[in-house]
C-alpha cells in the first residue's frame, strides 16, 4: 500500500536519496515495507521534463517508472479516477486494481452464468529490466493478477416437464 508522506519523512526521505544515491528528487509516496519511493523529478535528472513523476526502488535506474509527465498530470488523472469511482475500494483503502478492468487491458467474460473478471499490473519492484546491472539473459517482469469470479442471476428456462424453470448456474469448488 502506497501513502502519502508527511513533512518530515519527505525531508528524510531526501536526504536519506540524496546521501546514498546522490540523487536530488522530491518524494511525495512510499509503498510500506518496500524500498521504494514515489518522486518529482524537479532537477529532470531523467530526462522526462522537469516535474515528471516516477516511482523508483533504489539507485538502479532501470527501476525508475514514469508514471506522469508532471506532477499536475498525476494529481487530476488521480482525482479523476477517483471522481468517476475507477478504482476499487477495500475496507477505506484504495486499490491500484480497476473496477472495470477492461480500461487498463483486462477482460470480462461470462460462460453458463459464471462472469470472470481479470486484469493485471506490473510490479516494477521486483523486474529485473537492465540485463547488464543484474547479469540476465533477458529481462524478467513480474505481474500481480487479480481474477474475480461471480455468479450471475439466471437468464435462462429450461423447460422441465410441462412448464418453465429458471435454470441458476453454480460454481463447483
Amino acid at each position: 500500500m502506497e501513502v502519502l508522506l508527511t513533512p518530515s519523512w519527505i525531508k528524510m526521505f531526501r536526504e536519506v536519496l540524496f546521501i546514498k544515491h546522490g540523487v536530488k528528487v522530491f518524494p511525495i509516496g512510499h509503498t510500506r515495507k518496500y524500498r521504494q519511493a514515489t518522486c518529482v523529478d524537479i532537477y529532470n535528472i531523467h530526462g522526462r521534463g522537469h516535474n515528471s513523476v516516477f516511482s523508483g526502488t533504489g539507485g538502479d535506474t532501470s527501476h525508475h517508472l514514469l508514471i506522469s509527465t508532471s506532477f499536475e498530470e498525476f494529481l487530476l488523472r488521480h482525482l479523476d479516477n477517483l471522481r468517476n469511482n475507477r478504482l476499487q475500494v477495500h475496507n477505506g483503502i484504495i486499490s491500484a486494481f480497476r473496477r472495470f478492468p477492461q480500461e487498463i487491458g483486462g477482460s470480462i467474460s461470462v460462460t453458463s452464468g459464471i462472469k470472470v473478471e481479470a486484469q493485471a499490473i506490473l510490479n516494477h519492484m521486483f523486474c529485473r529490466l537492465d540485463k547488464e546491472t543484474f547479469q540476465l539473459a533477458s529481462p524478467k517482469y513480474f505481474f500481480i493478477y487479480q481474477i474475480k469470479l461471480s455468479v450471475i442471476q439466471p437468464t435462462t428456462s429450461i423447460q422441465i416437464g410441462g412448464g418453465l424453470a429458471n435454470q441458476s448456474p453454480r460454481l463447483n469448488s
